[in-house]
């Protein structure tokens, strides 16, 4: 379709292949950018996994269970150990913490 449009023709031709991040919201995505700092893609997804598994909340549906991201409360109150047992680097750990109380706080948004 983007093909037959005037403005996107060449997007198509130059960007073809490239998928977008499908992250629903900003609070996730300032989390993920955080988790993923300095480490590689693969590590980061465990870690990211292992966030979510551990402090977000599990729904069935149709024999699966699918995740939902933590909200800014539920990790603002989580322990600093608790993100190192995950393999979270202490000062990562302090900054996603940090960061969810700026986020309830109203000091940092969109």
């Amino acid at each position: 379709m983007a093909e037959n449009e005037r403005y996107l023709q060449m997007l198509v031709h130059t960007i073809y292949g490239l998928r977008l991040i499908g992250i629903p919201n900003f609070f996730e995505a300032m989390i993920w950018a955080s988790i993923g700092q300095q480490i590689n893609l693969l590590f980061a997804s465990k870690l990211k996994r292992r966030l979510v598994e551990r402090f977000g909340k599990s729904i069935r549906w149709n024999g699966g269970d699918y995740w939902l991201f933590p909200t800014p409360d539920v990790n603002a109150n989580v322990p600093v150990s608790e993100l190192t047992s995950l393999q979270l680097s202490k000062r990562k750990s302090e900054y996603l913490i940090d960061s969810d109380h700026s986020i309830i706080d109203g000091a940092l948004s969109k």
